[in-house]
């Protein structure tokens, strides 16, 4: 997985979560779709980019020109 797609993941997430709270604050509700979901599935998405850039890393050890670009 290349560092753009973890890019785009954590924003995908962190795009979840601000929609999430921001529902939660103003106590809206789309159908099944409320805060509580999406604060859940974007903190979800989040932990799985950084789980994700942590394996890239430690697997990119040998080659260092990932953490100098």
């Amino acid at each position: 997985m290349k560092i753009k797609h973890l890019v785009i993941l954590g924003f995908i997430g962190m795009f979840f979560v601000i929609i999430g709270a921001l529902l939660k604050i103003t106590h809206f509700k789309f159908g099944l779709i409320n805060g509580n979901l999406l604060l859940f599935f974007g903190l979800i998405l989040e932990l799985l980019t950084v789980i994700l850039f942590i394996v890239k890393v430690l697997s990119d050890r040998k080659n260092n020109k990932f953490l100098n670009k």
